[in-house]
């Protein structure tokens, strides 16, 4: 707000303790707790005052309902609602009064007395309602009265430290606003002597602008000249990289003049480049600002003109600083250098594609100079000896450690006499590497020699040609393993060319032929098999000159079957990339051994069939009889059952009084028995008619199942709270009767086992899972034991104490459903933490 000097600090220090000797009159009188006080004492005194209507009302209403027969039934609505709502002012009233503790004893004294005046009408009302009389009792109705007036005393007296308490809110608000306007006045004061104070030293200060200015514009005239007779080009730049000066070499290299470039940033004036990609180059202004030093262009920076000129440029971008090391802005200095750039660029190019060249041949060149004794390597050759250039320093003694000790002999006498004969040599050598891998390399070589015929010079290329080793080596073990392996058939194999000459053939061709490979290798086909005639009627020769993969069988008789068994003779023509033929495979398999396979097969496939229908006639008897069983069992065992719950009921009911508590237990627990054991029975039928009937699969929603399923839950554990989530739009294909069964059985299991939970919640959803739908159903109920889940499915297993009611039929049941449709089911649970079953139907 002020300039940074000391009068405007004094100022400020002045302005300060006014503030601070405000303040501290505020807090010394306690304005603001004072001013909060007097706003809850107006809050107090308006429930107070509101108190009294309801009060009133309670004593109108009582006397209606005690000397106004006829009015009995509304003075006692009456009455009642006047008690709720003097209870619920008096809460608030209660409330509103706490901040002052004399009102706070008042209001409890209030509260007691209102609250025994309610209990004493409302008991003198039951008393009346008895004794149907409404004869009022004069006792009662004085005490009514004196009840009336405690209460309205009580009031009375808490007004008087309310209207204290509001009067010292109204003094402390009074006191806020004088003391404000104080401080804003003394405030208002300082500032127009600051005001009046800071003409007079702006009146100093504008004449010593003026004569910084004329020093300032000799200064910049003195700049100008300089600038303009720098050989390089200038550019300088604010802190925002906006161009303030160019000198005139910066003119010519961009295209733009002084008065054009002011202003603009300085990308619109300095467009560069990189050579190679093209794309725009950083700013170097920006880097200088933000790194506050010396910033280089990188190599390969291209300035485009205003014309469209482009210029290799090299440069440097330096700070200006003022005396404080603020930085001002960045002067930016520059030079063309398109034609060294070029010859630089031509000559890096050389070398660097004579480097790749030789590193895609993996081969190196060198050069011993025999005068001075120095030898040179490339970069490859350094790469194929696995050598670190920095630490190794080219000898021929030291090449000569690096040949396999085997290899050293021949690789130096290679060399002596080339040097004797003046010839080029060739040769092929191992080296042996520090891990004990073995590589070849190929070495051409050349000296050059004076007049006088002594060695000058050498030089020479190594190549390495392990990779061509390996696959010559590859090539070889392959051609032998596809020997071994063509060999170790018992089928006779043999490829020939398009112009049926033989190519290949393995060891069983050789022995169904009784030829040697000489007699065969480069011999036409036609010729081997058919040494009499051309085979112009076998099958297999026609099939080879139609050029067309094939599966013939030529039966034992056949005429021109040369083993006199039946063969399978199997063509394979071979293409190349243009899809023509470019061999034929053929394999002559003997059929002999498979003959005799299919004719026993054949025979124990007639076994079989009639072992099915054996089988199934004595299948079908079974499912008679068990449904002959499970008739027997639903009819014949429920009579007895019923019999024996029946006499079980009748003593209880008739007999209860005179038997001890020990025989009406056991009756109780006859009946008992007798039901489980129907339950059994339903439980065993259900799943022999799961097993029987039929499965009638159709498009089925079993959201809307589960959801009626809940609804009969709900209805049969009416007081059982328990939060539902069932997934909507759960469509899929199944028997609806079968999974409704399912179904129930799962979620009324979670419904029981959820019972002693006090926030049960089941859910009933899909996830996908590999790919595929697993349905599931969770409760966060009893849970069960891991260990004993192989007893889950089982009938009559069940995993807990009989706090549980149950049959364990239901999860037999369930996955035999589930099994029927071709799913599966599996639970995975923690004790008192819940269990969570999945299933999948297809």
């Amino acid at each position: 707000m002020f300039p940074h000097s000391k009068e405007s600090h004094h100022f400020l220090s002045v302005a300060l303790f006014g503030i601070i000797v405000f303040i501290a009159v505020i807090f010394l009188n306690k304005i603001p707790d004072r001013i909060h006080r007097g706003q809850q004492a107006i809050a107090a005194i308006q429930l107070l005052d509101v108190m009294r209507r309801p009060i009133l009302a309670m004593e109108i209403a009582n006397r209606e309902y005690h000397l106004n027969p006829s009015l009995k039934s509304s003075a006692q609505a009456n009455f009642e609602q006047s008690v709720a709502t003097a209870q619920n002012l008096l809460k608030r009233y209660r409330e509103a009064s706490r901040y002052n503790s004399l009102l706070a004893k008042n209001v409890d004294t209030l509260s007691v007395v209102i609250n025994k005046w309610i209990r004493a009408e409302q008991t003198q009302h039951e008393l009346s309602d008895k004794l149907q009389s409404l004869t009022p009792i004069p006792q009662h109705l004085f005490e009514n009265h004196q009840h009336l007036l405690d209460s309205l005393t009580l009031l009375a007296e808490g007004e008087a430290p309310i209207h204290e308490d509001i009067d010292q809110g109204q003094t402390a608000e009074r006191l806020l606003q004088w003391a404000g306007a104080i401080l804003v006045s003394y405030l208002f004061l300082l500032i127009f002597l600051f005001q009046r104070f800071r003409q007079r030293e702006m009146l100093s200060a504008c004449q010593a602008v003026k004569q910084a200015q004329t020093e300032l514009q000799r200064r910049e005239n003195y700049l100008s000249l300089t600038l303009d007779s720098i050989g390089d080009a200038v550019i300088a730049t604010d802190a925002q990289s906006r161009i303030i000066r160019m000198n005139p070499v910066a003119e010519t290299l961009t295209g733009w003049q002084q008065d054009d470039a002011n202003g603009h940033p300085l990308p619109d004036i300095f467009r560069i480049i990189n050579a190679h990609s093209r794309q725009p180059a950083d700013n170097p202004v920006e880097k200088v600002l933000s790194s506050g030093k010396i910033i280089g262009l990188a190599n390969h920076t291209v300035l485009i003109a205003r014309d469209g000129s482009e210029y290799q440029i090299a440069d440097s971008g330096a700070p200006i600083r003022d005396e404080k090391g603020k930085i001002l802005g960045v002067i930016l200095v520059f030079r063309d250098v398109t034609e060294d750039y070029r010859q630089r660029e031509a000559l890096r190019k050389s070398q660097h594609n004579l480097a790749e060249a030789q590193q895609l041949a993996h081969i190196g060149n060198w050069e011993l100079d025999l005068v001075s004794d120095t030898l040179e390597w490339s970069d490859e050759i350094f790469r194929i000896f696995e050598i670190d250039p920095e630490q190794f320093q080219p000898s021929y003694e030291s090449f000569l450690d690096i040949i396999h000790p085997d290899d050293r002999d021949m690789v130096n006498q290679a060399y002596t006499n080339s040097l004797e004969s003046k010839a080029p040599y060739d040769i092929s050598h191992r080296l042996l590497m520090k891990d004990g891998r073995v590589k070849y390399v190929r070495e051409f070589y050349k000296t050059q020699f004076d007049d006088n015929g002594r060695p000058i010079r050498s030089i020479g290329v190594v190549q390495d040609i392990s990779k061509h080793r390996e696959i010559e080596d590859e090539l070889t073990r392959t051609a032998d393993e596809w020997k071994q392996a063509m060999d170790s058939i018992d089928d006779a194999i043999y490829l020939i060319a398009p112009d049926e000459r033989v190519l290949r053939a393995n060891r069983a061709f050789y022995q169904l032929t009784g030829l040697q490979p000489e007699q065969i290798i480069g011999q036409n086909i036609i010729r081997i098999l058919h040494p009499e005639d051309e085979g112009t009627n076998c099958p297999v020769c026609r099939a080879r000159k139609i050029c067309k993969d094939m599966l013939l069988v030529m039966e034992a008789d056949h005429p021109d079957n040369p083993v006199g068994y039946p063969l399978e003779v199997m063509l394979k023509v071979i293409r190349n990339a243009e899809g023509e033929p470019a061999s034929i495979l053929v394999k002559i398999h003997d059929l002999t051994r498979q003959r005799e396979i299919e004719d026993k097969l054949r025979q124990h496939q007639e076994y079989l069939e009639a072992e099915v229908k054996k089988r199934t006639a004595e299948l079908t008897m079974i499912n008679q009889e068990l449904k002959s069983f499970s008739y027997s069992v639903s009819h014949d065992l429920r009579s007895p059952l019923r019999a024996i719950n029946g006499f079980a009921n009748a003593l209880s009911e008739d007999y209860a009084d005179t038997l001890d508590d020990t025989a009406n237990n056991y009756l109780k627990r006859i009946s008992a028995g007798a039901n489980r054991m129907s339950a059994l029975i339903d439980g065993m039928l259900m799943l022999s008619r799961i097993n029987r009937c039929d499965l009638n699969k159709n498009t089925c929603d079993l959201s809307a199942m589960a959801e009626q399923i809940q609804h009969a839950l709900v209805e049969q554990y009416p007081h059982q709270d328990v939060e539902w989530q069932i997934q909507k739009q759960l469509d899929t294909t199944c028997d609806q009767k079968l999974i409704h069964i399912a179904l129930e059985n799962m979620l009324s299991n979670a419904m029981k086992y959820s019972g002693k939970k006090n926030n049960a919640v089941i859910e009933f959803g899909c996830e996908r899972q590999d790919g595929k739908a697993v349905f599931y159903i969770r409760d966060n109920g009893a849970g069960f034991d891991m260990r004993y889940s192989d007893k889950l499915f089982g009938a009559f297993q069940r995993l807990h104490s009989k706090e549980f009611e149950g049959t364990g039929i239901g999860l037999a049941t369930v996955q035999r459903i589930i099994h029927r449709h071709g799913g599966k089911i599996w639970a995975e649970a923690k004790v008192d933490r819940g269990a969570t079953f999945y299933f999948t139907l297809d």
